[in-house]
């Protein structure tokens, strides 16, 4: 990313109104990245039977684990990434 790639969100302005709502919006999809970065990777480390166990998923803890681990792909996206960097 080019450093004049960078887009200023100015939420001081009155005719702004929706500002806040945008950089809510970046700050949730950073936090979404983090958190399923987060719990793929404690899966990644846990067998079937624990993720059933630490996560409350009885009978579902491959089902679980797929589940995170494709919406992890989805939110890492292309798309999702450079909104943050542009944005965020």
């Amino acid at each position: 990313m080019a450093v004049g790639d960078f887009i200023k969100v100015d939420n001081t302005v009155t005719t702004a109104a929706l500002a806040n709502d945008l950089l809510s919006f970046v700050r949730v999809l950073r936090k979404v990245i983090e958190d399923a970065e987060k719990v793929k990777g404690i899966m990644d480390h846990m067998t079937t039977a624990q993720i059933e166990t630490q996560f409350g998923v009885t009978g579902n803890g491959a089902t679980v684990q797929t589940l995170v681990q494709g919406c992890r792909s989805a939110v890492r996206s292309a798309s999702t990434l450079e909104i943050i960097d542009r944005l965020g």
